[in-house]
């Protein structure tokens, strides 16, 4: 079960994991007997298929027992964990009275969830095995994640990563509808998600979905949920974009770029936000296991996108930039397009800084607002009665019920006025829902697939271009299409975080040490992985340690041991007349919610974390651990 969970960043410890702890302490009576009510496990089944005798099982929060116990009898090596001391005893003391369990075969450590450390040498002492011990071939989670907040969740995955190898199955359980702590009689918390968010999750962690069946809704009056189990191979071998993505690249004819759009900005999206991602179950009125995503992000990137090609013409020499339709016909939003570029004298990066830093909801500047307003309609208008309407159409005769094609759709879509900001764009816009599975692919292959995607769309620009007379190389137009990192925004931050140096307050992130007028600005997530200089992405550093790390993604071990000094830097950029743009582009960027005016520091970095960790794995890329003693520390893949 879930414990209270203290970084040494300094965190405060989480009420809903206080609140489940003290119930299963005080009901572990209780509990234990409404567990042992059943003769037998109600995954014996499943079990039976998917575990071997002999095999070596790992059990986390495993109640009273009933289902290791089940498993030692039937010849299953079996190490069964909880959080509750009480549970925990009650499970050994049940053990020890059926005298035909072999003892040798089941053994009980105390192991709570959140773990204090993901690191193996520090797991296997605490579940009292060896650090070179094999991987445990069957890790078993069942009644257990829906009680984890989502920093717990995740860091339980880590854990769940560390203790598997290649073939690896994870049995997982969890109600997909369950009422929630209001009708719990104990007090325990839940969490309501769907069950392709917790698929999702562990795909990023490289285990693929085998198996998945649902109960009947059935459960105590009051408490009634249905039940998702699923099964879950851990694979070496990440996969690559199947079907769908493959499929939209080759297929549809293609007449203008707008699709490539659509796919670079759900690439763009996926990779830097993937806590924006919310999934949805089929009981939600989509008629399939759905993602939806804010459609405002996906227009905000592809003005970004077409925005960086217009700007071609006044850095290559007065030509026309690539076409970007055949016959010679204009952009559906170019009017405005370039009536916006103008205003801003084609700077995208000042444009951006205005509109997150809040200066169009207070009515600074009323004739650039509503040019905005009129190229993000446009935009919108075009990509929804374009490639959201019309992409898949060629992948064959599978159209979800109700829907023109099966992969897009725009709900929410509303023209009444909201304000200028990045949330108030997002509530006009709705959401861009697209299948759970395709997003789930590009979970894996994101990275990858927005590369394919940038070479065709540059490679469509300049046959329409040679078609019209105007001449471009290949590189040359890919160049154009790249996004240019604003060193303006780095100097707004290197300018908070010098003022911090004065007063002392400025250290370097990664080494605690004090900073002197020669720092640098490193990036969390790199640009070259991200392309992000938001100021939550901006922090102050050693030059060394900026030489070092260089493109690479910090551990996770290394944000936590930093996590002090990152929150310290943000503290100083929330203080300074950066609040609102800080704020508001880690709210559009990472988070789902607002930032909460005090004890926001928590939430911020639990989410950068995970997205720092997930682009890791999502390029398969090394990690830097720091360094030590001046000594450079790189951790492999």
């Amino acid at each position: 079960m879930p414990r209270q969970f203290d970084r040494e960043a300094g965190r405060r410890h989480s009420e809903s994991s206080e609140a489940t702890l003290a119930a299963y302490e005080a009901a572990a009576p209780a509990l234990c007997a409404q567990y042992e009510a059943a003769a037998e496990p109600a995954l014996a089944g499943l079990y039976s298929r998917w575990i071997a005798p002999g095999s070596a099982v790992l059990e986390l929060g495993c109640g009273s027992g009933r289902d290791a116990r089940w498993l030692a009898a039937r010849g299953a090596r079996v190490l069964a964990t909880d959080g509750s001391s009480a549970m925990l005893q009650a499970a050994e003391a049940l053990a020890k009275s059926e005298r035909s369990l072999s003892q040798n075969r089941l053994r009980f450590r105390s192991l709570p969830l959140p773990p204090s450390s993901i690191e193996r040498a520090a797991l296997a002492e605490q579940l009292g095995i060896s650090s070179d011990a094999p991987a445990f071939q069957s890790i078993l989670a069942v009644a257990l994640l829906q009680h984890l907040d989502d920093d717990a969740l995740y860091r339980t995955a880590l854990l769940i990563d560390v203790l598997s190898s290649d073939d690896t199955t994870l049995i997982a359980s969890i109600p997909i509808d369950h009422p929630g702590a209001s009708s719990d009689p104990y007090g325990r918390r839940y969490f309501s998600r769907a069950a392709d968010a917790y698929v999702a999750l562990f795909e990023r962690l490289g285990f693929e979905e085998v198996h998945r069946e649902s109960t009947a809704r059935a459960g105590i009056k009051g408490r009634e949920c249905v039940w998702t189990t699923f099964v879950m191979v851990k694979r070496s071998a990440r996969g690559a974009a199947r079907t769908n993505i493959t499929g939209l690249l080759e297929s549809d004819q293609k007449t203008a770029t707008y699709k490539f759009a659509l796919l670079r900005a759900l690439c763009d999206v996926n990779i830097a936000s993937p806590g924006r991602a919310r999934y949805i179950g089929s009981a939600s009125g989509v008629g399939h296991e759905a993602v939806a995503i804010p459609f405002s992000l996906v227009v905000e990137r592809v003005i970004e996108y077409y925005w960086s090609i217009a700007r071609m013409r006044s850095t290559s020499a007065g030509r026309e930039p690539p076409r970007q339709i055949s016959g010679g016909r204009p952009l559906a939003f170019e009017a405005s397009l370039r009536a916006l570029m103008t205003a801003y004298m084609g700077d995208w990066h000042a444009l951006r800084r205005d509109f997150y830093a809040g200066k169009f909801a207070e009515s600074l500047d009323a004739e650039k607002a509503a040019l905005l307003t009129t190229l993000a309609d446009d935009v919108a208008k075009t990509l929804r009665k374009g490639p959201v309407y019309y992409s898949g159409n060629s992948l064959g005769d599978t159209a979800l019920e109700g829907t023109h094609n099966r992969l897009f759709a725009v709900t929410g879509f509303n023209t009444k006025k909201t304000a200028l900001t990045p949330s108030g764009m997002a509530e006009r816009y709705g959401e861009l829902t697209l299948p759970a599975a395709l997003w789930r692919e590009l979970n894996v292959c994101a990275p990858f697939a927005a590369d394919a995607v940038l070479l065709r769309w540059a490679q469509r620009a300049k046959r329409m271009s040679d078609l019209a007379g105007i001449g471009y190389t290949l590189g040359e137009i890919v160049d154009g299409m790249l996004p240019a990192s604003s060193e303006r925004d780095v100097k707004i931050a290197r300018d908070v975080y010098f003022e911090g140096i004065r007063t002392q307050e400025t250290r370097c992130v990664w080494t605690g040490g004090r900073l002197t007028k020669t720092f640098a600005v490193d990036h969390l997530l790199p640009w070259s992985r991200t392309h992000s200089n938001d100021l939550w992405n901006l922090v102050p550093a050693s030059v060394l340690a900026n030489q070092k790390k260089s493109d690479l993604l910090p551990s996770v071990r290394l944000m936590d041991r930093s996590a002090s000094r990152i929150i310290s830097a943000w503290r100083l950029i929330d203080r300074s007349k950066y609040r609102l743009l800080f704020r508001a582009q880690a709210e559009s960027a990472l988070l789902s919610r607002a930032l909460p005016e005090t004890h926001w520091e928590t939430p911020l970095f639990d989410t950068v974390l995970r997205t720092t960790d997930e682009v890791a794995r999502q390029f398969a890329a090394s990690r830097w651990d720091g360094l030590t003693a001046g000594i450079d520390r790189r951790l492999p893949l």
